[in-house]
């Protein structure tokens, strides 16, 4: 089966955990026996073309219009500018035979016009755009302008395609809610590197922590996250609202984009790190790890990567949506209440390693692949 997946935003690096999905499902379908080609927009790091992974290849497209998101993003939301990026007809016509057009995202929903007749389309939705529109619309000059076009492209995404994959049941659900009817849906959550599984903290901790400057009797706490608002916000919060909460021997350690932009915090007992080509050292040093997130951020692949490697997680609702029965490592609580369960101990928080297997990219791949050949014989 040849599929080809289109998406609006780079694949490297992996900045936040849109990418990661993007990228690590198509590893999977890959792996499980497809031929898989990914066009997205070419960004300094990666490959304009050629092999990822030794699994699928890349092909990146040079269209003036990828910069919006970056040179005007107070105007409006990311997958509004991106839009409007015209088609690369020509490199999308050496991708005729191709039996599964993946968009992933709505941006290109007027796109889906141009898939040859025969071939299956597929909207792989990382999130209910609208919903996540309207939760982060403050920060646009053209809010109502942004949700109002987001919302048409993602109805199109919708009506056009021949199945819809969401992170989520809710996520389908609330897709029916705005737009009626699906004809056919597939939830695939988020998953986890399986070599996160085998990721021994016991024999790497020690070092880990030494390397980081980790004292033994400090409790270190870890967030990851992207550069999108509620991640930022969660940051702030464990700034201004947690950590002034606990002991001297409490450190936080921010990964990712979330904490370089504004970062002040006077406090030493937080460290931000930036983007890490490798999570590992961070995974085995910390004692914990958190989602905070206050608003609808979609289902989070932090999360599942936590549980992986085995940390216990302090997360509240929102930042544990679409785990589903994988809940066994995780303590919810309210904001009000997390320092609270941050100050308490953690050893009754024990992740389901083995359980976690089912929700590997390699078998999420596969079990995606089994969908789409159902699809084609239907």
């Amino acid at each position: 089966m040849k599929i080809l997946i289109l998406s609006p935003y780079p694949i490297l690096p992996p900045l936040h955990g849109s990418r990661v999905r993007t990228a690590r499902l198509a590893e999977g379908l890959a792996r499980a026996g497809a031929s898989v080609d990914l066009l997205c927009p070419w960004y300094p790091g990666q490959p304009r073309s050629g092999r990822l992974a030794d699994a699928f290849t890349c092909h990146s497209h040079l269209l003036a219009s990828n910069l919006l998101p970056w040179v005007a993003a107070w105007l409006a939301a990311p997958l509004a500018l991106l839009s409007f990026q015209p088609p690369p007809r020509k490199l999308l016509r050496t991708f005729a035979n191709s039996d599964i057009f993946q968009f992933d995202f709505c941006a290109h929903a007027g796109w889906m016009k141009l898939v040859p007749e025969g071939a299956k389309i597929v909207y792989s939705a990382h999130n209910v755009e609208r919903d996540f529109c309207q939760n982060d619309s403050a920060r646009y000059l053209l809010a109502r302008a942004s949700l109002s076009r987001i919302e048409r492209l993602e109805r199109l995404a919708v009506e056009r395609s021949d199945l819809v994959v969401t992170c989520t049941e809710k996520d389908a659900t609330r897709l029916r809610e705005h737009y009626g009817a699906i004809g056919r849906t597939a939830v695939v959550p988020n998953g986890c590197p399986a070599a996160l599984l085998d990721l021994d903290r016991g024999r790497l901790s020690a070092s880990s922590r030494a390397a980081l400057g980790i004292r033994p009797d400090q409790r270190a706490i870890l967030f990851v996250g992207g550069n999108a608002s509620h991640n930022r916000q969660a940051v702030e919060f464990l700034l201004s609202a947690v950590l002034p909460q606990l002991d001297r021997n409490a450190v936080l350690l921010v990964v990712g984009k979330c904490g370089r932009a504004g970062w002040n915090s006077a406090d030493r007992r937080a460290r931000c790190f930036g983007f890490v080509a490798d999570l590992r050292p961070f995974l085995a040093a910390a004692n914990v790890a958190v989602n905070p997130v206050d608003r609808d951020s979609g289902s989070s692949v932090k999360l599942v990567e936590y549980l992986a490697a085995g940390l216990p997680v302090v997360s509240t609702p929102i930042g544990a949506r679409g785990l589903g029965d994988q809940l066994a490592g995780v303590q919810i609580a309210p904001r009000e209440q997390f320092a609270e369960h941050l100050r308490g101990p953690l050893t009754a928080l024990t992740a389901d390693r083995a359980a976690l297997a089912r929700l590997t990219w390699e078998h999420l791949g596969e079990t995606l692949l089994r969908e789409y050949e159902r699809l084609c014989a239907s």
